[in-house]
């Protein structure tokens, strides 16, 4: 054997133990629950929480929400659409407070956050905040705020706190993720807003956060100073490839982006990104799960299918479940991922 077919050998080990150590295989991944209804359609655009091993799904097209058991049995149908007191107009996004035991509902047909009780659906409170939800706003409760990620009229930063109680602005920080935005007028709203728009997760009193394109992360401590940011190169830059800039012509192209990203517990956290390349049926779905220390990669895994992550359980032995909507007929599901 010549030295270049050995050193070539050894390479291919190298990278093979490397890759190995970092990811899943599908057989990690099982599906130990379905929540649907016959007498149900969800639409696109409805999502879910765990609670208490129930399964709580939002319409967010009918603002209606829906209770299931563990066993997939549905339980509970509240109806909360229109524009008077405890009902929601146009809800874009859910989220849990930190006591876990209120759902918080941002909705933008009313321009306000509304807060029921997982427990029965009662109206807990709605308030306005001066930031503009739409469709696309996400939210995380934290211990002392609620922080939104995304434009804000009268700010250049990316991060803003809003107090639980007072319900009043506190303050803005971080900078978006930097580009080169020559044209950036004449992109559609629809693609611009991958820009301006991400996760945020609470870690203990620090903030982990993302644009929804490219796939950056940063985490931030309670001075709002930058810990750690990674960049992670399974997305080709949109400047790079998806960009198109002539005389005649600026064009930009759906990128791979970050779908979410949800904590699972003290040292580590999850994200999900899709691989826009091809027709949408030939889409990938993607999860990492990162350490909230650092930020480094963990493990790295592909769905069987497409679907969006939801929500997460984690057990005491550190097995996961993973609450996913399926992105081919919209129904709600459970996975116990094996850690």
């Amino acid at each position: 054997m010549s030295i270049s077919n050995y050193n070539f050998i050894i390479l291919v080990l190298s990278l093979t133990v490397a890759f190995s150590s970092t990811v899943y295989g599908q057989e990690k991944l099982s599906q130990i629950g379905h929540f649907e209804d016959e007498n149900t359609f969800f639409s696109e655009h409805s999502k879910a929480v765990f609670y208490q091993g129930d399964v709580i799904v939002v319409d967010l097209n009918q603002s209606i929400l829906h209770r299931f058991s563990e066993s997939g049995e549905l339980t509970q149908v509240a109806s909360r659409e229109g524009r008077g007191p405890g009902e929601v107009g146009h809800p874009s996004y859910i989220t849990k407070t930190t006591s876990g035991e209120e759902l918080m509902i941002l909705d933008h047909g009313n321009q306000l956050i509304h807060e029921f009780s997982l427990s029965d659906f009662a109206h807990a409170g709605s308030h306005n905040i001066d930031y503009f939800l739409s469709f696309l706003s996400r939210a995380a409760a934290t211990d002392n705020y609620l922080a939104l990620i995304g434009s804000k009229d009268g700010s250049d930063y990316l991060i803003h706190l809003y107090d639980p109680e007072s319900h009043e602005h506190v303050a803005s920080f971080g900078d978006f993720i930097d580009w080169d935005a020559t044209g950036i007028d004449t992109i559609s709203p629809m693609l611009r807003t991958q820009l301006y728009t991400g996760s945020v997760i609470n870690a203990g009193q620090n903030l982990i956060v993302n644009i929804d394109a490219p796939y950056i992360i940063r985490k931030y401590d309670a001075g709002q100073n930058i810990i750690w940011e990674v960049e992670d190169d399974v997305f080709q830059k949109p400047w790079e490839e998806h960009v198109e800039v002539t005389a005649e012509n600026y064009r930009v192209g759906m990128y791979p982006r970050i779908s979410t990203m949800k904590p699972l517990d003290e040292t580590s956290f999850l994200v999900q990104y899709v691989i826009t390349e091809g027709d949408r049926e030939d889409w990938k779905h993607w999860i990492d799960i990162r350490s909230v220390a650092d930020g480094e990669l963990q493990q790295r895994f592909m769905l069987p299918e497409q679907m969006l992550v939801q929500d997460v359980a984690v057990h005491e032995n550190g097995d996961t479940d993973l609450l996913f909507k399926k992105s081919a007929d919209y129904t709600f599901a459970t996975y116990r991922l094996e850690r």
